[in-house]
Protein backbone atom coordinates (compact mmCIF):
# COMPACT_ATOMS: atom_id res chain seq x y z
CA UNK A 1 0.00 0.00 0.00
CA UNK A 2 1.34 3.25 -0.73
CA UNK A 3 0.71 6.35 1.35
CA UNK A 4 -1.25 9.23 -0.14
CA UNK A 5 1.29 11.98 0.90
CA UNK A 6 1.17 15.59 -1.07
CA UNK A 7 3.71 17.47 -1.83
CA UNK A 8 3.51 20.62 0.47
CA UNK A 9 7.29 22.51 -0.30
CA UNK A 10 9.90 21.62 -2.65
CA UNK A 11 13.55 23.03 -1.14
CA UNK A 12 15.39 22.09 -4.88
CA UNK A 13 19.16 22.35 -5.37
CA UNK A 14 20.25 25.01 -7.23
CA UNK A 15 23.37 23.64 -9.07
CA UNK A 16 25.63 20.25 -8.10
CA UNK A 17 28.68 20.35 -9.45
CA UNK A 18 30.44 17.31 -10.71
CA UNK A 19 31.91 15.27 -7.35
CA UNK A 20 30.17 17.65 -5.12
CA UNK A 21 27.49 16.59 -2.67
CA UNK A 22 24.72 18.80 -2.49
CA UNK A 23 20.78 18.19 -0.71
CA UNK A 24 17.24 18.54 -1.49
CA UNK A 25 14.35 18.52 0.60
CA UNK A 26 10.40 18.26 0.17
CA UNK A 27 7.97 18.60 2.92
CA UNK A 28 4.95 16.11 2.59
CA UNK A 29 1.50 16.59 4.02
CA UNK A 30 0.21 13.79 5.36
CA UNK A 31 -3.44 12.29 5.11
CA UNK A 32 -5.70 12.21 7.88
CA UNK A 33 -5.47 9.36 9.86
CA UNK A 34 -2.58 7.01 10.41
CA UNK A 35 -1.23 5.79 6.73
CA UNK A 36 1.11 3.48 6.25
CA UNK A 37 3.40 1.57 3.35
CA UNK A 38 6.15 2.25 0.96
CA UNK A 39 6.69 5.30 -1.14
CA UNK A 40 8.59 5.40 -4.44
CA UNK A 41 10.98 8.01 -4.57
CA UNK A 42 12.59 9.45 -8.03
CA UNK A 43 14.96 12.35 -8.26
CA UNK A 44 14.67 14.67 -10.71
CA UNK A 45 17.36 16.71 -12.68
CA UNK A 46 18.59 18.56 -15.45
CA UNK A 47 21.75 17.89 -16.67
CA UNK A 48 23.97 20.92 -18.15
CA UNK A 49 27.03 20.06 -20.29
CA UNK A 50 30.19 22.24 -19.01
CA UNK A 51 32.23 24.39 -21.43
CA UNK A 52 35.67 23.53 -20.79
CA UNK A 53 36.71 26.83 -21.93
CA UNK A 54 35.13 28.47 -19.69
CA UNK A 55 33.43 26.09 -17.19
CA UNK A 56 30.12 27.68 -17.07
CA UNK A 57 27.19 25.48 -17.76
CA UNK A 58 25.67 25.71 -21.02
CA UNK A 59 21.64 27.18 -20.63
CA UNK A 60 20.28 24.65 -22.37
CA UNK A 61 20.39 20.97 -21.12
CA UNK A 62 17.75 17.74 -20.64
CA UNK A 63 15.87 16.64 -17.91
CA UNK A 64 16.85 13.27 -16.34
CA UNK A 65 15.48 11.54 -13.27
CA UNK A 66 17.08 8.78 -10.78
CA UNK A 67 14.77 5.88 -9.19
CA UNK A 68 15.88 6.26 -5.41
CA UNK A 69 15.36 3.41 -2.84
CA UNK A 70 11.42 3.47 -1.64
CA UNK A 71 10.58 5.21 1.72
CA UNK A 72 8.46 2.91 4.18
CA UNK A 73 6.21 5.02 6.75
CA UNK A 74 5.32 3.07 9.46
CA UNK A 75 2.97 4.09 12.53
CA UNK A 76 6.25 4.25 14.60
CA UNK A 77 6.76 7.52 12.24
CA UNK A 78 3.52 9.34 14.12
CA UNK A 79 5.20 8.89 17.25
CA UNK A 80 7.87 11.21 19.55
CA UNK A 81 10.17 8.65 21.95
CA UNK A 82 9.32 10.20 25.40
CA UNK A 83 12.35 9.43 27.46
CA UNK A 84 11.84 8.83 31.31
CA UNK A 85 14.17 10.12 33.60
CA UNK A 86 12.60 7.64 36.63
CA UNK A 87 10.68 4.72 35.00
CA UNK A 88 9.70 3.09 37.69
CA UNK A 89 8.46 6.50 39.30
CA UNK A 90 6.65 7.26 36.45
CA UNK A 91 4.82 3.56 36.22
CA UNK A 92 3.77 4.04 39.96
CA UNK A 93 2.07 7.19 39.00
CA UNK A 94 0.00 5.36 36.50
CA UNK A 95 -4.05 4.86 37.54
CA UNK A 96 -4.69 1.25 39.11
CA UNK A 97 -7.17 0.84 35.89
CA UNK A 98 -4.23 1.01 33.28
CA UNK A 99 -2.67 -2.14 34.79
CA UNK A 100 -4.05 -5.65 33.93
CA UNK A 101 -3.25 -8.92 35.86
CA UNK A 102 -3.74 -12.55 35.46
CA UNK A 103 -2.73 -16.15 35.64
CA UNK A 104 -2.48 -18.22 33.03
CA UNK A 105 -1.17 -22.03 32.81
CA UNK A 106 1.44 -23.35 30.76
CA UNK A 107 1.42 -26.66 31.74
CA UNK A 108 5.08 -28.55 31.54
CA UNK A 109 7.06 -27.37 28.34
CA UNK A 110 10.12 -29.33 26.09
CA UNK A 111 12.22 -26.02 25.99
CA UNK A 112 12.36 -22.56 26.69
CA UNK A 113 11.17 -21.69 22.15
CA UNK A 114 8.49 -24.21 23.15
CA UNK A 115 7.22 -21.59 26.34
CA UNK A 116 7.79 -18.41 24.73
CA UNK A 117 5.75 -19.72 21.27
CA UNK A 118 3.06 -20.98 24.34
CA UNK A 119 2.74 -17.04 26.14
CA UNK A 120 3.22 -15.38 22.26
CA UNK A 121 -0.21 -17.32 21.24
CA UNK A 122 -1.84 -16.65 25.21
CA UNK A 123 -1.73 -12.75 24.63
Amino acid sequence: MQPDFEAETVLPLASMPLNEVGQCFSVLRRPAGLSAGKMGCVLKFTVKEIDPSTGEAEEEGYEDEYQLEDVEVAGSDYSRPLLLGNFRGTWEQLEPGSEREDDYGLGPRENLQDTVETVMAIL
